[in-house]
């Protein structure tokens, strides 16, 4: 399956967006999405660029060495912190208001590391398809001053998955 033409012109717009975007965190799970755009935004060449994992009792210990193994094989600086997201009372709750909170934790270490590495971009990699869904933790992020290429450049699981493929990245059929 070749990539799209629809595909490519999205890629070159993010790349072009990322590119002048300086100095960038990203909160990075390793997962299809924050994969992809790491590598994009890595070959775009930023003034810095950092990627910033938030290990918790929701995040596997292989999850956890696959994205200090993604960002390593990228050359990227990479932090992993560690949250006990249990310990959130709010979270616990487990009310349908629970992603809130927890993203809220969890950006809020992201800025917090970010800004000590003076850092000032922050980014997540949510796609245009989790805005069809209910995601309270869209909201922390918002909250929090992480902007989303991935919906500016109107890219879907589908394509990501594709252009990843496309790029030999191995997340590219992991499991949502």
């Amino acid at each position: 399956m070749k990539t799209s033409l629809a595909s490519i012109d999205k890629i070159k717009s993010l790349s072009k967006q990322l590119k002048g975007m300086g100095k960038i965190a990203l909160a990075f799970s390793g997962g299809v999405d924050s994969t992809f755009l790491l590598a994009l935004a890595k070959q775009a060449g930023p003034e810095k660029l950092l990627a910033i994992t938030v290990a918790s009792q929701f995040f596997t210990r292989e999850e956890n060495l696959l994205a200090k193994k993604l960002a390593d094989t990228m050359g990227v600086e990479h932090i992993c912190l560690d949250l006990d997201i249990l310990g959130e009372a709010q979270v616990v709750r487990n009310t349908p208001e629970r992603c809130y909170f927890c993203k809220t934790r969890i950006f809020s270490l992201v800025r917090k590391t970010a800004i000590k590495h003076k850092i000032d971009t922050l980014l997540h990699a949510v796609n245009v398809d989790d805005l069809g869904d209910y995601r309270p933790g869209l909201a922390a992020a918002r909250e929090l001053g992480f902007m989303a290429p991935l919906v500016e450049a109107g890219f879907s699981k589908k394509e990501i998955r594709e252009c990843s493929r496309q790029m030999g990245l191995e997340t590219w059929d992991l499991p949502s």
